[in-house]
């Protein structure tokens, strides 16, 4: 947005002074630029991340729904360091859903710590933190055992049974 003034008539715009630029009788004109005021809604988490606890080598998550217009840059921390990418490491943020995820694939013990999420646009800024714990599974507290059931068939006419296996790990 232009102002164009004429400089010899007008003194003042917004209470502010402007300068005559010359003392002739031949009107001036001079030209400067306002700036407009940011168009926008800052970024604001509707579901901040929730910290959460994995066993070491699981994949460990945080998701987060933001809000903002334009829509927000979407940026990791651990630690209060920035989140590279890798090939154990990913992070995306559905436009559609406004959703930013980061996943761990394998968490190990230098992933835990404090996440932050940060959301930026033109109108401000927003953040949320979370902490992520691995821990690490102690091989003789876990106890292994199988489960084996007879299942009666669907329909009497058949004398088939069905047998159904069970996996579970127990942590003492």
């Amino acid at each position: 947005m232009c102002l164009v003034c004429y400089l010899q008539k007008i003194k003042t715009y917004n209470n502010r002074q402007i300068q005559t630029v010359s003392s002739s009788t031949e009107p001036q004109w001079h030209v400067s630029s306002l700036k407009k005021p940011s168009v926008g809604q800052k970024p604001i988490f509707i579901q901040p991340v929730t910290s959460c606890a994995v066993t070491h080598g699981e994949v460990a998550r945080f998701h987060a729904c933001v809000s903002g217009l334009p829509k927000p840059e979407i940026s990791w921390f651990h630690n209060r360091q920035p989140v590279q990418p890798s090939k154990n490491v990913v992070f995306h943020f559905d436009e559609v859903t406004n959703i930013a995820t980061l996943i761990i694939v394998d968490a190990f013990s230098e992933h835990a710590g404090q996440y932050t999420c940060r959301a930026v646009n033109n109108a401000g800024e927003a953040a949320c933190s979370a902490s992520l714990t691995v821990i690490r599974e102690e091989e003789g507290n876990t106890w292994m055992c199988w489960f084996v059931a007879r299942l009666p068939p669907k329909s009497s006419r058949f004398s088939f049974f069905k047998i159904e296996a069970l996996f579970l790990k127990i942590k003492v």
